[in-house]
């Protein structure tokens, strides 16, 4: 016999019962291959260039972010989500670690889900529900980018599994753990608030009541959470409190648009950016039926669930003495029978007799509390984003996973039961589950999630064949951006060309990633966008100007470059999702174009920006080129050129239908990311029809880039407000 030491260390050896379980792996290793195949792919667009500009930008100059990007509402969101990405911006430029973390980081999350998922709701549950997220394409699609809401998911099973420590399992010190994490949920996205009533009733419901010191330690931590933030309000003069209070009292509206958010959410990504021969887009006629199986499973699982919770209660509405029962007296009336013969006044007190005894039954009764903690999980939000300021995109909804695929799994519980009574009562089978049941229910529940896994498979193949559309939804992947980095310096060694200039697309969507990763920290780059054309001077060197968009009516410069006697066409960069991108040499001197009419009107201000216009002519039909000389260095990288009436406003260009409240300011912006004096630049204004001739031009000049300010030792970062004033310059000549 084993002497009593060895058996207990034997058994602390063991590993948990769970690890030998084979569903358990399965779904960590779908996870895995879903979220990191081709990570390399991930998308990047203007939120994940804003964040990793701030974090890199902290890092490099010394300075603490104290906000993040914009959201939806026009507030900033907290830099929680930047803190998160400095480590890796402190190692390098390159987002892609950064993006790898946030795939393993949702790869943890699905591990973290089944343990939890078989503690509380059993095996069944936990094998379906935890399989479904780990294949989901949303919940897949949300795990592959940099962006605050990724990281939730998993965030949300630590703060379930801290709720259910306390509520559920009858812990002690469960509170502080749990509003800590709750706290930071809500940091990385503010919509995660909506769970608040889900834990307000585990409070109300656990055995364990948080401590007055629990309640001032959470506080103290809430405080240091938010303190960057609150130096951003005081530094902007409320600025988030503003935008907050607008978008929360002005056009607030019920409808039951957050159901289709939900339905997308248990989808999959759609086709809209995908060609017609790509293989996500010609297996798109099953998409819908994918989708439509998943929301039906969660319906399925939802009503389960909801009966399981709302049982209990109507038990006590049926067996509850209506009044205290006197010992031995087993005629008092039930809460059900003396409802309907009570008065008004009767009724209101035997409702609150039946809510007391269903509030003792669930701190009686654990797994009922567990369900029923679920059960809120998802409705609440849901109820919640019925009434909206803002359109609820499938993002906000984010908060529900994993709870959506853990109620589903309840489908895979219950409908074998349903099933089986519905033989007892037709085909008299006493209850029992006929054998074609359990067959046919696992079986559908495998092709779901198969289908499920399969589709994030294509969805990523696609994107790594090309077959896609970058300015149309995406944007183009890292590993493209990263090859097309490499091919400028190439180009630029090839040509000894002394500095590099990118056209990129005006939207900022699209921009905001080239000048990210292609031009900040490299001296010798400059970014323009789209319709405007920066040559420098002869004495400074030959440049090489790439354009990422083909020539056209979106981008008048790369239309303008082979008409331009001083540039040539030096090559070609392959990108996949776009055009190739055309690579000209610029050097020499910039002659008077025909049709160019000579110009000499100089544009100032007290803050040093000065330039002059030199020339212009028309290009097409009511479009006018011109042509610049940079002066003197603008100080701002914003300049603002526009038509304007005779009282010095901008010309206001009339909408096509009358009925439309919409006035178009007829101007273009040119934003490089430097200026050079003595540089020639070309602009372009699109004139309405019917304008009148002489033209009045007017420019103005704003400031962009982060915030910055000083607060004794230490230096702060922000994202510039979306309201920067432009300033009109004073012309002579």
């Amino acid at each position: 016999m084993k002497p009593l030491g060895a058996v207990s260390t034997a058994r602390l050896r063991r590993p948990p019962a769970w690890l030998r379980h084979w569903e358990f792996w399965l779904a960590l290793a779908l996870a895995a291959l879903l979220r990191l195949w081709q990570i390399d792919l991930t998308g990047f667009l203007d939120d994940q260039a804003a964040l990793m500009t701030l974090a890199r930008t902290g890092i490099t100059h010394g300075a603490l972010p104290i906000t993040a990007n914009p959201s939806s509402i026009g507030a900033y969101n907290p830099p929680l989500s930047v803190y998160l990405l400095m480590p890796f911006a402190a190692l390098t430029l390159n987002p892609f670690p950064a993006t790898v973390s946030i795939a393993v980081w949702n790869v943890i999350g699905v591990a973290l889900c089944y343990p939890f998922a078989l503690r509380y709701f059993g095996r069944r549950v936990a094998a379906v529900g935890t399989l479904l997220f780990a294949t989901s394409g949303a919940a897949v699609n949300y795990s592959r980018f940099i962006w605050q809401p990724n990281y939730l998911p998993p965030l949300l099973v630590l703060w379930a599994i801290t709720l259910y420590l306390g509520c559920v399992q009858e812990r002690r010190r469960w509170f502080m753990a749990h509003m800590i994490v709750f706290l930071i949920a809500i940091l990385l996205h503010s919509v995660a608030v909506l769970l608040l009533p889900v834990t307000l009733v585990a409070i109300a419901l656990a055995p364990q009541r948080p401590r007055l010191g629990e309640y001032a330690i959470v506080a103290l931590a809430g405080v240091v959470l938010v303190t960057p933030s609150l130096l951003w309000e005081a530094l902007s003069g409320g600025y988030d409190v503003r935008a907050l209070y607008h978008a929360a009292l002005h056009g607030s509206q019920i409808n039951l648009a957050v159901f289709n958010s939900l339905y997308q959410l248990l989808g999959a990504p759609g086709t809209g950016y995908f060609g017609p021969t790509a293989p996500y887009t010609r297996l798109s006629p099953i998409y819908p039926a994918i989708n439509i199986a998943a929301a039906f499973v969660f319906a399925l699982g939802y009503l389960a669930l909801t009966i399981r919770i709302a049982h209990p209660a109507l038990v006590i509405w049926r067996t509850v003495p209506a009044a205290p029962s006197i010992e031995g007296d087993d005629t008092a009336p039930a809460l059900a029978g003396a409802y309907r013969t009570a008065t008004p006044r009767e009724r209101i007190g035997l409702l609150r007799r039946w809510m007391i005894a269903v509030y003792r039954g669930l701190r009686a009764d654990a797994h009922w509390r567990a369900e029923l903690l679920l059960w809120l999980w998802v409705s609440t939000p849901v109820i919640l984003l019925i009434r909206h300021s803002v359109p609820p995109y499938v993002h906000y909804l984010l908060i529900l996973f994993p709870a959506v695929f853990l109620v589903a799994g309840y489908a895979a519980v219950d409908v074998p039961r349903w099933l089986a009574a519905v033989g007892n009562r037709f085909a008299r089978t006493n209850g029992e589950v006929p054998r074609w049941v359990t067959p046919v229910v696992v079986g559908a529940l495998t092709l779901l999630i198969a289908a499920q896994a399969g589709q994030s498979l294509v969805y990523v193949a696609s994107l790594s064949d090309g077959s896609f559309t970058a300015l149309n939804g995406p944007g183009y992947p890292l590993s493209e951006l990263a090859a097309v980095d490499r091919s400028i310096s190439f180009f630029q060694r090839a040509t000894h060309a002394a500095s590099v200039e990118i056209i990129t697309p005006t939207a900022a969507r699209y921009r905001a990633p080239l000048d990210y990763l292609l031009v900040s920290e490299h001296p010798h780059r400059i970014s323009l966008e789209a319709n405007c054309l920066a040559l420098l001077p002869t004495a400074a060197g030959s440049t090489l100007i790439v354009t990422t968009i083909a020539p056209s009516t979106q981008s008048r410069a790369a239309a303008f470059l082979p008409l331009l006697p001083s540039a040539r066409l030096v090559g070609r960069i392959v990108a996949a999702g776009g055009p190739p991108f055309r690579v000209y040499l610029a050097q020499g001197t910039t002659p008077l174009l025909p049709y160019e009419r000579t110009l000499d009107v100089s544009y100032h201000d007290t803050q040093g920006d000065a330039l002059t216009l030199v020339g212009a002519a028309t290009e097409g039909v009511g479009v006018i080129r011109l042509r610049w000389r940079i002066t003197s260095v603008p100080a701002g990288h914003w300049l603002r050129v526009g038509l304007e009436t005779p009282q010095g406003k901008p010309l206001a260009q009339s909408p096509a239908n009358p009925l439309t409240p919409v006035t178009l300011q007829v101007h273009d912006d040119c934003q490089p990311s430097q200026w050079s004096a003595g540089e020639t630049l070309f602009t372009w204004l699109s004139v309405p029809a019917g304008t009148a001739f002489p033209l009045t031009i007017g420019v103005s000049a704003g400031r962009l880039g982060l915030f910055t300010a000083s607060l004794g030792p230490l230096r702060v970062l922000a994202d510039r407000p979306a309201q920067t004033t432009l300033i009109p310059l004073q012309t002579e000549g």
